[in-house]
Parts: structure tokens; sequence; C-alpha cells
């Protein structure tokens, strides 16, 4: 799975700052997605990476209320109370979400604005979505208003921000039927978004955005980092909205606490994305079936073989975007599914250009487009289900599990760490649906026809595995693309004693990457491509006087690291499609060979 590729068109959040590992696994490609695509296969999120400054203690949206003293102890330190589920039905439930319109229609200018860019959506929501004003408060210099619409089986709240640069609109949707089945009084769909991002490169945020809906009658909500230290969030028309004004350097709010009409709370947990950490899983063993009844290897998806016509037809715009990456042409048959009509996610299924024995999917969200493509003899080698999983935006607290199936798959479902199970959407052999991040790890499990296990997978969740940063970062490179962004290469060693370095192409993206403390070959580089610019950047051994670039149409150049750290801005012929750079050769100071990486085929 490592070998598919990532690209992203940021339409919703285009001021959120992300990231990209070097070491990308391809079930968790969709949680690292970004504009551009990484030629080495690696790919991005949109999560803030970038931790501020510290700072005085923050100020709160509102002072902290006297909600239940005992209730507060308990936030974020427990799961939700088993008397979830009665009480939501006795306050009845997310009903004005399902049956009703909330809140009051939005300002006219406000609806153009979000129709224009849902107009430049590849994923279009089923029907046009009327934006209603839920709540709207002051925080410092900014101003905040929350929106929710409903269009289809998507249920969706929008902020909108002003007073602050570099800040939203950020949109987050969870399913009708996650409402309809919850057995909570909240469902956050956001959480510890930065905004009004600061510095030169980004380096801190002014404000931390929470919000998510509320059931019916609910009186309160209070979020907080422990049991300790809380304040309150605003309430109204079936919606939350926490904001943490100039947090300080690491501050993350990991839970919360409910309180109904009647009094009764209960607690909630949030899910921490960054960087330096993921966290806010259920802390459970996983449910449901943990081996196969029948294996199953191989197998074939008929319509594609076939050629058939099924779901709807790719628009050209869209092939033309996709063709972009130096990795991701697809060739003339390709079909967009959706396998939830009433929702607005679909997977593009492609041949590859060149290569028709090559299957290329590619996932449709109203944040971009993410995807790539793999031999079709490979796709279905471990299991009838070609998976991948992970989240696409800052804060999402909804992982996005995706995938094609062979033929013999009849049925899909997903069994959470909490007990709760449900059918994810299958059609036309693509799975495609959502999985609330807190309530892993989860198992996604494929059916045959006659109901046997024919396929487990596990998803853990979003705590995190493998190195990270563990000191400050310290700038050790800076260049500048023409035409292009600047480029920005900090250093920071990292939990097991290596290095991990951090691209940031100001004011677009941010890149990280960790490495182990020995070197695997003399060069490890990585290739970083926008529309307008590539970077190769990365680490050499000590040995290392210089790196050899050679490109698709045969041009070379040498450049030379600096401290074993190596940032280039390729020159502008050579960072479009059929000219870019494609091997690394290291070199001593005498000129002989130490070794070469290969870094794409563009």
């Amino acid at each position: 799975m490592k070998d598919l590729d990532l690209l992203l068109v940021d339409l919703l959040e285009e001021d959120v700052p992300y990231r990209r590992d070097a070491q990308p696994d391809w079930s968790d490609v969709l949680g690292r997605a970004s504009v551009g695509l990484d030629a080495n296969g690696g790919a991005r999120d949109r999560e803030p990476v970038l931790l501020g400054e510290p700072r005085p203690r923050p100020r709160w949206l509102r002072p902290a209320a006297a909600l239940a003293a005992a209730a507060l102890a308990a936030t974020l330190v427990a799961l939700v109370t088993p008397v979830g589920g009665a009480i939501t039905r006795g306050l009845g439930g997310f009903s004005d979400w399902l049956t009703g319109a909330p809140g009051q229609p939005a300002p006219a200018a406000e609806q153009r604005r979000f129709d224009a860019a849902g107009a430049r959506a590849w994923a279009a929501f089923p029907e046009r979505p009327e934006l209603r004003e839920l709540l709207r408060v002051g925080v410092g210099e900014a101003n905040y208003t929350l929106y929710g619409f409903r269009s289809g089986n998507a249920v969706c709240l929008r902020l909108s921000v002003s007073g602050l640069r570099r800040a939203g609109p950020v949109l987050a949707c969870a399913a009708r039927s996650e409402l309809e089945r919850s057995r909570e009084l909240v469902v956050p769909v956001k959480a510890n978004v930065g905004l009004g991002w600061v510095g030169d490169p980004p380096r801190a945020a002014q404000a931390l955005v929470s919000f998510g809906f509320v059931a019916a009658g609910v009186r309160g909500v209070e979020l907080g980092e422990g049991p300790d230290v809380s304040s309150r969030a605003s309430v109204a028309n079936g919606a939350f909205l926490h904001v943490l004004d100039r947090p300080s350097r690491g501050e993350s709010m990991r839970g919360g606490v409910v309180v109904g009409r009647d009094g009764r709370a209960q607690t909630f947990r949030l899910a921490v994305m960054r960087s330096d950490e993921h966290s806010g899983g259920a802390a459970l063993p996983p449910r449901g079936p943990a081996r196969v009844e029948r294996t199953v290897t191989g197998g074939t998806i008929g319509w594609f073989e076939r050629r058939e016509s099924r779901g709807e037809p790719l628009d050209p715009a869209l092939r033309r975007q996709l063709s972009q990456g130096p990795r991701l042409r697809i060739g003339s048959f390709a079909r967009v599914v959706q396998p939830d009509p009433a929702d607005f996610l679909r997977l593009v299924v492609a041949e590859r250009a060149g290569n028709p024995e090559e299957i290329c999917t590619f996932l449709l969200t109203r944040g971009g487009i993410g995807g790539g493509c793999i031999p079709i003899t490979r796709a279905f080698s471990r299991g009838p289900l070609l998976p991948s999983w992970g989240f696409s935006g800052a804060g999402q607290q909804f992982w996005i599990f995706q995938g094609v199936t062979t033929d013999v798959v009849a049925r899909v479902e997903v069994f959470l760490a909490t007990g709760e199970r449900w059918p994810l959407p299958l059609r036309d052999n693509v799975v495609l649906g959502r999985i609330p991040a807190v309530k892993m790890p989860a198992r996604v499990v494929a059916y045959d026809r006659p109901g046997r296990v024919i396929g487990v997978w596990t998803i853990r969740g979003p705590e995190q595995r493998g190195p990270r940063p563990k000191s400050a970062w310290q700038t050790v490179a800076r260049v500048d693309a023409e035409p292009g962004p600047r480029a920005v290469l900090s250093r920071a060693s990292s939990t097991v004693d290596g290095t991990c370095l951090r691209l940031e192409l100001v004011g677009r993206s941010t890149s990280l990457s960790c490495y182990p403390k020995l070197f695997r070959n003399p060069v490890e580089l990585q290739v970083q491509n926008t529309r307008l610019a590539s970077f190769v950047y990365g680490r050499v051994r000590s040995n290392v006087d210089s790196v050899e670039l050679r490109y698709r149409d045969g041009a070379s150049e040498t450049v030379n690291p600096v401290d074993g750290i190596l940032l280039h801005a390729v020159p502008a012929p050579h960072a479009r499609e059929g000219h870019r750079v494609t091997l690394a050769i290291a070199r001593d100071a005498e000129g002989a060979a130490l070794g070469r990486q290969r870094l794409g085929s563009g």
C-alpha cells in the first residue's frame, strides 16, 4: 500500500497548516493529505503541527461555569456513561437536526460565499445546502459564527471567523446515521483546530476551536485539558462552540462534560491529532471477529475488468487535475462511485494511463482528492478488500474508511470498542464510510454471501506510533523557489535518538519527517511538489560532499548539503510533469559515488 500516492486540493480549509510524514503508511494516508504530490509516496494532512511559544494563561470563551463539581472531576478520565442512551432518548436526541431546522437562515452574503466554495468542490452535496446560523460569539479581537446545514445524509457544521488572518472557514460533517444511533448527549466533529497562525514561518495559533452537535435539552458543555482545568463552551440551537484564545504551547482540549436538563452529567473524549501526539481513543480492546472463517486471496472486480459504466463518468476538469501528479495519470476508463447516494463521499475507480492492469482509486471529499494506483494482481494479494483509512482535515473527530473489494464480498461491517456495530456503505465493489476516532480501536469485517468472515482489519485509532520530535525546532536552511513559495527547513531530535525534519512552505503547508539514528543509505531525501515549484530535502551522511540530481528529461545538477542537511529548490523547468527529479547520487569530496536513491518517476 505504500506505493500509493496522495493528492489533495484544499478547498474549504485552505488556510489550515498541515503536514506529511516521511515514511507513510497507506492505512493512514487519508490523514496525511496535502496540496501537491510527494514523489516518494509520502502524504500530508492538514493538522497544524506547529506549536506556539509559551504564553500567559489563555483567555477562555467564557469564565468556568458552575457545572457539577463531581462531574467535572471525572471529566477526561472516564468513558461515555452507560446511561447516555437513556438520557439522549429522554431529551429527544438530535431530533432538531434530523427533522427540524435549528437556528435561523444565514445572511445572504454568507450563503453566497458558501455556494461559491461548493461550486469549486469535486464532491458536491446531494442537494443544495441552506446555511442556518446557530450561534455567534466574540473572543479577543475575533468574531466566531457557527452555521449548520443538512444535505442528504450529511449533517454539517461550518465555522466562519472574522478578525483573524488565515482563519478558516472550517467545515466538518457527520453522517445522519451517526446522530440517529448516537447514545451520547454530544457528538464532537472538530477539536483543537488552530486558527490565525502567526510568524514566518507560522509558529503559533491565536486560537484553538472545537465544535460539534448537542442533543435536545442540553444545559451546558465544558471542555478541558484534564480534570482540574475546564472552561465552558457556548451552546445554542443543537450545537456547541468552544474557543481557546491564545493557547499555550502544546495546549489541547482532551475531553469534557455535558449536562442535560435534569442535571445529570455525561463525560466525553476528544481525539487529539498533531505531530507530537495522537491520542483520544477509547483505551479498550477491539471488539468483533478477530479471525477469518474463510481465507480468500486474489479475485477480481468484474465490472472494472469488463469496463462497465458503473456510477458516474469522471468530470474532465477533475481528470486534468489528477494528471498534474507525476504518478497519478489515469487512463481512458474512469468511473465515480457513490456507495451512499445521500452522502457526498465518492471514490474514483480508474485504470492507470499506459498500464490498464493497474487500478487507481481516488477519494473525493469536500476537502479535496486523495488516492493512487496499484497493480490489480497485488491489490487483493492479502484479502478480498483493498482498504485505507485515516483522517482528512485538522481536528477531525471522524476517520474515513475506504476501499475496493472483489466480487466475493457481500457486506462490510464496523465493530467499535464501545460495543456498537453497523454496516459500512458498499456499492459496486466500493466501501466508504466514517468511524468515530474516540471509539477506536475498531474492526472492519468483510463477509461473503453465506455470511462467513473473509476479511478482518483492525484500526488502532489515533494513538501515535513511531518516532516523533521531542526537542525545540531549530531552523537549518531556507530557500526561495521562483516561481513558488519560500521553504524553511527545521531540525529537532526525536524520541528514538534520531532526527526529525520539518519542511514549511510558508503560508501553504508543513511536512514532518522523522528518521532513525542510523542511516539506511548515504542519502535519505524526499521530494515535495507543488503546482508551481518542487523541493528536494532530507539528510545525508557526514562523508557526503555533494549530491547529483538527475531529471526525467536527461538534465542534471549538483548541490551541496550543509551540516548533513540538504534543501534545494528545483529549477522551474524541472518542476513540472515529465521533467521532475528521478535520482539522487551521493558523492564524496573526490567525486566518487557513495550511493544513490530513486526519487520518483515524474
